[in-house]
């Protein structure tokens, strides 16, 4: 967030391998000869969005955007694979084990925020909290005792745990693993590259 905020850009690793394979085959000699906006981290990598609340084209399109924005969409909220649902309204079976699972729970607002300013927004600035109940008193100027409470009026069923994934999946990791394996493997001794190719970056992990 921090980076992005500073409009730093934020690449993919395969950014420096390309740049050391083309500065080896004598193609380029400088960073700046390589495009990074071919690069460029997709918004939505490494989260696996679920919905619950949305009409059908809603629900579509955010199916469609996560998909185009390098994110994964998941129709039935997983628990340890899920990382994001977006909310309607914040109630519901879905809503209930999210939070019980610690998934970030989201308005719309959050993903339409996300991709209109290019990068993954705070999750804690479009949190979703259900509305205090208000109390209803009798119409009476005399106590019923029968004043209702909210105590039962949502009965969460468990889910049955066979519906429950339980490998623990984590999105951002598996793809960016075996490009991160390629570069520890390379050997740079066998290469060298131009002295100024990466003059004036500086690169954070």
């Amino acid at each position: 967030l921090v980076a992005a905020n500073l409009k730093k850009p934020i690449l993919l690793p395969s950014w420096i391998k390309t740049l050391w394979e083309k500065s080896q085959e004598k193609k380029i000699t400088r960073y700046t000869d390589i495009n990074m906006e071919d690069f460029k981290c997709p918004i939505f990598l490494g989260c696996i969005i679920c919905v619950t609340g949305l009409c059908g084209l809603d629900r579509k399109e955010v199916q469609q955007l996560t998909v185009k924005h390098g994110g994964q969409y998941m129709g039935q909220l997983k628990m340890n694979e899920c990382t994001h649902l977006i909310v309607q309204e914040p109630k519901g079976q879905k809503y209930e084990c999210a939070k019980r699972w610690n998934v970030h729970c989201v308005t719309t607002q959050w993903f339409f925020d996300s991709i209109e300013k290019g990068f993954c927004q705070d999750e804690s600035i479009y949190k979703t909290e259900p509305r205090p109940e208000a109390k209803t008193m009798p119409n009476s100027s005399t106590p019923t005792g029968q004043i209702n409470t909210i105590d039962n009026v949502s009965n969460i069923s468990n889910i049955n745990a066979s519906c429950v994934s339980e490998s623990i999946c984590n999105s951002l990791n598996s793809k960016l693993e075996p490009t991160l394996e390629n570069l520890e493997n390379l050997d740079v001794s066998a290469f060298q590259a131009p002295e100024d190719l990466l003059d004036g970056c500086r690169i954070y992990l």
